[in-house]
């Protein structure tokens, strides 16, 4: 029996004092059960029976008989002292419980109020030429699988996309495994600093703002129901960024390849890391192109799908016949390649191509109403807007309410994206001019896509191991998706996540840490800039500790946690001419001292002009460096390279006790300064004399020295002075 919690509006006794609880829809009324019994019982004995639950004590009492007929309770327990989780378990296995689950949150079903929604016709229209969208969102409106992983779609354009428009930003996806700006590849995916993507010409995550990739990246996922412009297929879902710059062959490989590199990682670390990208979206191509004459592309697709990922192409915005004539990508027979072409609001394609056996389906691609600029929409037609509509709902498809579906996902992410392109391509609507110009004959509809996929959804299989951190209750047949938690408490871990320095004298501890690798570095936190010269796009450099590189960069500020040591800084000029007044500066971020400063044309080691090396003591270390400079005040006879810290002035305070003294200074000069006793360096207590006494009219509560200035009695008077048209003639006096 499947239970709807549609009493969620009647979990509390209707009384005047109480407000009914609300949440999100789906999530569950903390501390509430809804318990059907095979036939009639006394509730109240029953909930004695279990007033204790693994050693604690449960509470669980019945709040009102929901139905007498099918013998139903809402039911109510202790949250705080009790785990909802087994107790709901241990009630499940009661011969007298025909069924026993949360109690959940509704809310009535509504389209998103994002005020230009109506303009978007490709969701609902009169004609019901649309894909229907209104339906699906009443099973999914997208962001995440059942199992909680984000689903993530790449858009792959030359001119990137304004990702950051006012109804693009929710939905952008950041890669959370990669720290922004450190020059290092956090992750280990092969790429550096690509927290927001990936641009293959400049190799970082700079992503220009494309109009074209705006209005793409918005069919997919324009934020819903934020009261904001219109909505994207899905009302959640992660835009994965990839920008290819020019549109050679060669780009468009290596933009598929940052995608397919996210995803495989996600397969191999069970979700850890990496991006569960479910599909590709590509609106461009090369019109009558044959594909025969692009292997590597088309077969590409495949290892594309081997990992899970489909991909959408757009076909040409002409009307010739693609089988005949070709196309790429749309022309490649990978079964991975989902090729579309565009219909309007009467599902009649009016200038795209098409091919009974290349072109997959139609989707919605003329006037539709799509995000442009920063924060704007506009009306657009192409089959470059129909393609991410059905990039959005194979989203959509993924992020069903079925726990099955999620975890072959990450088990079979092939035969998983089979399924979902079989429900894509068989879930259209048959239209009968589109029969015999596409595979299918039809036009997209998202909501018979999404209901096939709850309708192959088999509650049945699952993982029924209850000491599994994901078991299901429903689960009859174990289908090998049991997870445990790992010892960071993470469900399906790998320790990964709190594992690291846990030793909070590192510079490198992080809190979280409870498994510690070895990997703890102690000394203080080292700040590293480079810059300042005229020509600072040519400069890079290394920082390295016994051969092993630990740090590199370009030019502008690096903080790095490195341990003490004799370290080699390498520096380097693209251009061969020095570094053209451009300096680096390593400090201390503890103590804030200087370390070292330099630069490539005075170089301890090489030819200065094309590269360098500097030799740096970080830490209480002996590396042979210091001033060798005999006449310096700091002169170390010990020292074997000079690093430039020199001192020859060598007059100043020597009083320790002075608050300027100069540890440097080996001859006094009289200059020694002295707190006094307001706490100023050399100060004449000026700065805290004053009226200390509260009741006087003019007490001063920053005085701790009263100087006998104090006015008693009386309030304080205001003295104004009228003067003719030359007033800095006048002045007065009391």
């Amino acid at each position: 029996t499947i239970l709807l919690a549609l009493f969620a509006a009647y979990t509390l006794n209707v009384d005047a004092q109480k407000s009914v609880p609300n949440g999100p829809q789906g999530s569950v009324v903390p501390g509430e059960l809804i318990v059907m019994f095979h036939g009639g019982l006394d509730a109240s004995i029953f909930c004695e029976k279990y007033k204790s639950v693994s050693g604690f004590k449960s509470g669980l009492t019945t709040v009102k008989t929901l139905s007498d007929l099918s013998h139903i309770y809402l039911m109510k327990y202790d949250e705080v002292r009790c785990d909802g989780d087994v107790l709901l378990r241990e009630l499940s296995k009661d011969k007298a419980v025909e069924a026993a689950q949360f109690n959940h949150f509704v809310e009535d079903r509504a389209t998103p109020n994002d005020p230009s929604f109506s303009q978007q016709w490709h969701h609902i229209q009169s004609g019901d030429h649309d894909i229907d969208s209104d339906l699906a969102w009443d099973i999914t409106t997208g962001g995440e699988t059942a199992m909680g992983d984000q689903i993530v779609v790449a858009v792959l354009e030359g001119g990137g996309s304004d990702w950051d428009h006012t109804d693009l930003v929710a939905n952008h996806w950041v890669n959370t495994g990669e720290i922004p700006g450190n020059g290092q590849d956090d992750d280990g995916n092969g790429y550096v600093d690509d927290y927001d993507g990936w641009n293959t010409t400049s190799n970082n995550d700079n992503i220009s703002a494309g109009s074209h990739g705006t209005a793409v990246s918005g069919m997919i996922g324009a934020k819903g129901n934020n009261n904001n412009g219109g909505t994207g297929v899905n009302w959640d879902v992660g835009i994965m960024q990839v920008q290819m710059g020019g549109l050679s062959e060669s780009n468009v490989i290596a933009a598929y390849n940052y995608p397919y590199v996210m995803r495989n990682m996600f397969n191999n670390t069970n979700g850890q890391q990496g991006a569960f990208v479910v599909a590709t979206n590509a609106s461009w191509g090369i019109d009558l192109a044959n594909p025969s004459n692009y292997p590597v592309w088309c077969a590409y697709y495949d290892d594309l799908g081997e990992v899970g990922i489909l991909n959408c192409g757009a076909t040409a915005n002409a009307e010739y016949n693609i089988d005949t004539q070709g196309d790429m990508p749309t022309g490649c027979g990978s079964d991975y390649m989902v090729s579309v072409t565009a219909t309007n609001s009467n599902d009649v394609r009016t200038f795209s191509g098409y091919g009974a056996t290349t072109i997959d389906l139609a989707a919605p691609g003329e006037s539709v109403y799509l995000p442009s600029g920063s924060s704007g929409y506009s009306s657009t037609s192409g089959t470059s807007f129909a393609t991410p509509c059905v990039a959005g709902a194979i989203a959509l498809v993924y992020s069903v309410p079925c726990s099955d579906l999620a975890s072959s996902a990450m088990t079979n992410p092939q035969s998983t994206a089979d399924a979902v392109r079989g429900y894509i391509l068989e879930g259209v609507d048959v239209v009968s001019n589109l029969i015999g110009e596409t595979v299918t004959g039809g036009r997209l509809n998202a909501y018979n896509s999404v209901n096939m996929a709850m309708g192959n959804c088999n509650s049945d299989l699952g993982c029924t191991d209850s000491s599994a951190c994901n078991y299901s209750s429903d689960a009859i047949e174990d289908d090998g998706s049991c997870l445990y938690f790992d010892d960071c408490g993470e469900c399906g871990g790998d320790n990964s996540s709190c594992t690291g320095c846990s030793d909070p004298d590192a510079c490198n501890y992080d809190a979280v840490n409870t498994i510690d690798d070895g990997s703890c570095v102690y000394g203080n936190g080292v700040s590293i800039y480079v810059g300042g010269g005229s020509w600072d796009n040519e400069i890079t450099w290394s920082l390295s500790l016994d051969g092993t590189v630990v740090a590199n960069g370009d030019i502008g500020t690096q903080e790095l946690c490195i341990g003490v040591g004799c370290y080699t800084l390498m520096m380097f000029d693209s251009y061969g001419d020095g570094w053209n007044g451009a300096t680096y500066s390593l400090i201390d971020l503890a103590s804030g001292d200087v370390i070292a400063v330099g630069d490539l044309d005075s170089a301890m080691e090489g030819d200065g002009n094309t590269s360098g090396e500097d030799y740096l003591s970080i830490g209480d270390v002996d590396c042979g460096i210091g001033c060798t400079d005999e006449s310096a005040c700091n002169y170390d006879a010990n020292a074997g390279f000079d690093d430039g810290s020199c001192i020859y002035d060598c007059i100043g305070c020597t009083d320790v006790d002075a608050c300027n003294y100069d540890g440097f200074a080996t001859q006094d000069d009289g200059s020694c300064l002295y707190y006094d006793e307001c706490g100023e360096c050399g100060g004449d207590n000026t700065t805290c004399t004053g009226c200390t006494d509260p009741q006087a009219c003019n007490y001063d509560s920053s005085a701790i020295i009263d100087d006998g200035s104090c006015v008693m009695g009386g309030s304080g008077v205001s003295i104004s002075i009228y003067t003719d048209s030359y007033p800095t003639e006048t002045s007065w006096q009391i």
